[in-house]
């Protein structure tokens, strides 16, 4: 995550991985099209997770600026 311009920025992603692990689907959660997983918005930061219910394990696959998400 050393990709992330300020501290602040930082804080929140780290927030909201951390919210994922209590409540792994929040609401704004997105399902990905055309791969596995989810997405959730940090401004204009995207953190795309995957959730494995049957043994309740959260991956996160990537955090990367919006323009840079998808690709």
């Amino acid at each position: 995550m050393n990709n992330l311009p300020n501290d602040s920025l930082r804080r929140r992603v780290i927030a909201k991985i951390l919210g994922l692990a209590d409540y792994p689907y929040p609401r704004g959660a997105q399902k990905l099209r055309g791969q596995a997983g989810f997405r959730v918005r940090v401004g204009e930061y995207r953190v795309m997770f995957d959730v494995d219910d049957d043994s309740q394990i959260l991956s996160v696959l990537r955090v990367r600026h919006r323009r840079e998400a998808y690709r």
